[in-house]
């Protein structure tokens, strides 16, 4: 009979709010919205950052310089890493729109995200070298979800 009970408590638990109103439910996004929004903040910004990486080797290299020195520019490694911030940045807000299973769904947003920036965007770059990108990018979507989470649990305790 304990195991009943407990499975029981664990069913209803999505409804009580931590020192709240058991009876009032907590709201909940879509799940879907949360990715869909997560994938829109990270393609969207992946894109405009490659649009920027491609203007600026333009530039430079109209300037004189070989295509292969502009790409190696400060300015390239600074737009690759605003690309991978973009990352924690949608998974934080995932993580904010779905109120519940954040990390699983940043997880599937990553993972879609990544699936995507593979195979659209053809850039010359090593296969040590994405895969590094790839996990640093599925870290820092985690932690931009695991911040999403404490900001949600601050803003139930509050309402409560």
């Amino acid at each position: 009979m304990r195991g009943f009970a407990s499975a029981a408590v664990r069913r209803l638990a999505c409804f009580v709010r931590p020192h709240g109103n058991p009876l009032m439910p907590t709201v909940q996004g879509s799940p879907v919205k949360a990715v869909l929004a997560g994938l829109a903040i990270d393609l969207g910004g992946s894109f405009l950052v490659s649009l920027f990486i491609a203007a600026s080797a333009g530039l430079l290299s109209s300037g004189g310089l070989d295509v292969e020195t502009a790409r190696v520019s400060p300015w390239v490694f600074l737009a690759g890493n605003i690309n991978v911030v973009l990352a924690a940045v949608a998974g934080y807000v995932c993580a904010r729109i779905a109120k519940r299973a954040e990390l699983r769904l940043t997880l599937i947003m990553a993972t879609f995200s990544l699936l995507v920036q593979f195979y659209a965007y053809a850039m010359p770059i090593s296969a040590p070298a994405r895969v590094v990108g790839a996990l640093l990018e599925y870290g820092l979507a985690l932690v931009g979800a695991w911040l999403g989470r404490a900001a949600n649990r601050r803003s139930s305790r509050r309402a409560a």
